[in-house]
């Protein structure tokens, strides 16, 4: 109820506290691996499915605190909002002990900091293996900005101006593309160390162009395909991240993360404002923007394949000496 100006100070608290998290979080997962004795594969494996399954659920509860909401009258704090408080005081307690032995850190001046982010990120675009798998992820994320929009124009284009409708099926999609991104991490978990996971990745893009070319010529939209869709994209994402996360220095791993980040958001906001400026000169309908998407999934498919053939590019299973 703030206006313009509360929603974009809100929007901006969430931003900055996602750009601090995210890096940090994955910027840890080699020193965890290490000290815990497990393959880095299972560790980020389970880092994201969990992540990914946590926001399937906290969707849901809120949407059922929000519906309760709804039909009471209600005079103190909403559920919801308490729910949410709640939860990010669970997370910021059980934040706060985490802690790795083998954590490389590197304190810095803020000048010498900001330095060191683009001294770093020299040395990992002059390192193959983490060059490639930067640019792997960043793609990644920005076909999936491109596939999640196709299908969100899809989806309304079907509904026939049905807007309660197409709210329900929108947030059906989105619920089990993340359940099969899940299941797709753990997947790529459970291969781990194995030989066959550096093929994870083109076998993934592979299925996920297949999946969103299905989706465009089908009357509907599949909900089985949207699980597939997001079951290739967390077989493709895990050994990516793995195969980033072995590649960097030890002492680079904040900077590093967040150089992928940057990537990432540069990529996505790159290809969106791509598809959003054929669809507003109406070169592609929702159909032609899923075709666009799948192609871009299988180039990448064809780019990954050649890597997965040429070992040294796309490696790396096991947290790295610290």
């Amino acid at each position: 109820g703030g206006g313009f100006a509360a929603a974009a100070v809100t929007v901006a608290l969430v931003a900055l506290g996602s750009a601090i998290y995210g890096p940090t979080r994955f910027a840890l997962l080699p020193a965890a691996a290490r000290d815990t004795g497990w393959p880095l594969s299972r560790v980020t494996a389970g880092i994201e499915s969990g992540a990914v399954l946590a926001m399937v659920l906290g969707m849901l509860g809120v949407a059922e605190l929000v519906t309760r909401q709804d039909a009471q009258v209600q005079t103190g704090p909403a559920p919801a909002l308490l729910a949410l408080w709640g939860l990010s005081l669970v997370c910021l307690l059980t934040a706060l002990p985490a802690w790795f032995e083998s954590d490389v850190r590197r304190p810095e001046p803020p000048w010498a900091a900001l330095r060191g982010f683009f001294a770093d990120g020299r040395r990992i675009l002059a390192n193959p293996p983490a060059c490639s798998a930067l640019i792997g992820i960043a793609a990644l994320r920005g076909i999936v900005a491109v596939a999640v929009g196709a299908l969100i124009a899809a989806v309304l284009a079907r509904q026939d101006g049905d807007t309660a409708a197409s709210f329900r099926l929108l947030l059906t999609v989105a619920l089990l593309a993340m359940l099969g991104t899940g299941l797709g991490s753990l997947l790529a978990g459970l291969v781990g160390e194995r030989r066959v996971g550096r093929w994870l990745v083109p076998i993934g893009a592979a299925g996920l162009a297949l999946a969103l070319a299905w989706v465009a010529q089908a009357p509907g939209v599949p909900l089985e395909v949207c699980v597939l869709i997001g079951v290739f994209g967390g077989m493709v994402n895990v050994p990516l991240l793995v195969a980033y996360q072995v590649a960097i220095p030890a002492d680079a791993r904040g900077n590093g993360m967040s150089i992928l980040s940057t990537a990432g958001y540069l990529s996505m906001s790159v290809l969106s404002l791509g598809m959003a400026a054929l669809s507003a000169l109406r070169v592609v309908d929702a159909s032609g923007q899923l075709i666009l998407a799948a192609a871009l999934a299988a180039v990448a498919a064809i780019a990954a394949w050649t890597l997965a053939a040429r070992p040294g590019l796309v490696q790396g299973q096991t947290a790295p000496p610290a």
